[in-house]
């Protein structure tokens, strides 16, 4: 289910409330027509849900209570199963994001394993994982008035948001975005894994943001270069290392230890294959016709550690395609399927810091349950 969720630039604090309630009703599967979002928070007449939606009890959400308060301080607890849940009755593998929107840190989404434990970052940082409130680094979204549109995927494998800043030229829009992902279940594996140590699930996530330069595409697009405005992170909570024991991956979103950073990658960081930094270019075929390829990515917990996460295999349903080419939103159509097409991350270079190219990834419109 592909969601375009358009902002309706309200400078009102509560909007923050009213997206939260409105994200756990599309969780939930009590929102399925953008009229049913809160006008507070939402052009409706603009917005727009498609596709068909995930599995019921793959996903559960609960807001704060999204009354108008003085505080100004909500919150969202969301839990989701992975896509291959009751193969057999014992896998209930599950992951739970927290989201917090408040007056010092604004917006953040952490990932958490199914006890709200073992946070990729603590409650005190911001979109990314600075938190000195002196400074506002990595500090995004006030309230409505800042936002765009919030495109969002949410399938069975995949729950992903990609955050547009307004601007009044396309290179000073800001961008974020978070996504909890599913690896491909392998059954002998991942549910011993899970009755071993229920904590753990073939589950990641990925996270970022970049301010000034994820609109500006092309070779000679902006790069942004001050490591301040532009973070890109990864994590697995309890994955089992080679000797069996369940250890959380390191993070450090200001380091590039997951963009792909060669000289980085000697620890328990993980990353995914293409990795993020490297370009993905068209493809000339007959005619001088122009063909996208989609690229499965595939999770690689990095074994160059003895600590590190010995798994690799697919990210389900979400696929690496063209550079530069797509606006948020965009079609692709392979035979009959449609993928929606949404920007994530900067690309072109071994670090972030010098990537001039904006990163696309298409995600199937319609759901994909689980297939014996």
């Amino acid at each position: 289910m592909y969601v375009k969720y358009v902002s309706a630039k309200n400078t009102n604090e509560y909007t923050r409330g009213t997206f939260f309630a409105d994200l756990a009703k599309l969780l939930n599967g009590t929102i399925t027509d953008p009229s049913q979002f809160s006008g507070t928070s939402c052009n409706r007449d603009a917005s727009y849900i498609t596709g068909t939606p995930p599995t019921t009890g793959i996903y559960s959400a609960s807001p704060t209570s999204h009354t108008d308060n003085t505080s100004d301080n909500y919150y969202i607890n969301i839990e989701k199963y992975h896509y291959a849940k009751g193969n057999p009755a014992t896998f209930l593998g599950r992951s739970k994001v927290r989201g917090d929107w408040d007056d010092s840190y604004y917006c953040r989404f952490r990932h958490q394993d199914k006890d709200s434990g073992n946070a990729n970052y603590t409650s005190s940082g911001y979109w990314g994982q600075y938190n000195n409130t002196s400074y506002t680094y990595t500090r995004m979204w006030r309230h409505f008035n800042e936002i765009e549109a919030i495109h969002m995927i949410i399938n069975d494998t995949t729950f992903y948001m990609c955050w547009e800043g307004t601007g009044t030229t396309e290179a000073v829009k800001d961008h974020s975005f978070f996504l909890l992902q599913d690896i491909e279940y392998i059954q002998d594996i991942d549910n011993y894994h899970y009755t071993s140590n229920n904590k753990s699930a073939p589950m990641i996530s990925a996270w970022g943001m970049c301010r000034d330069a994820m609109y500006s595409t092309g070779p000679n697009g902006t790069t942004q270069t001050n490591t301040d405005n532009h973070r890109f992170g990864m994590y697995r909570p309890q994955y089992p290392d080679r000797g069996g024991t369940y250890r959380n991956q390191y993070t450090s979103d200001s380091s590039q230890y997951s963009f792909g950073y060669k000289s980085t990658l000697q620890s328990n960081y993980c990353t995914w294959q293409p990795t993020p930094n490297e370009n993905q270019e068209k493809l000339t075929g007959a005619n001088g016709d122009t063909h996208h390829l989609m690229v499965p990515l595939q999770y690689d917990g990095n074994m160059k550690s003895e600590t590190g996460d010995p798994r690799r295999g697919t990210l389900m349903n979400i696929y690496r395609t063209t550079d530069d080419t797509f606006m948020d939103g965009d079609v692709l159509i392979d035979g009959t399927t449609r993928y929606r097409v949404l920007r994530m991350h900067k690309c072109g270079d071994e670090s972030f810091l010098s990537s001039p190219n904006v990163a696309f990834y298409a995600f199937p419109e319609n759901n994909v349950p689980f297939a014996t």
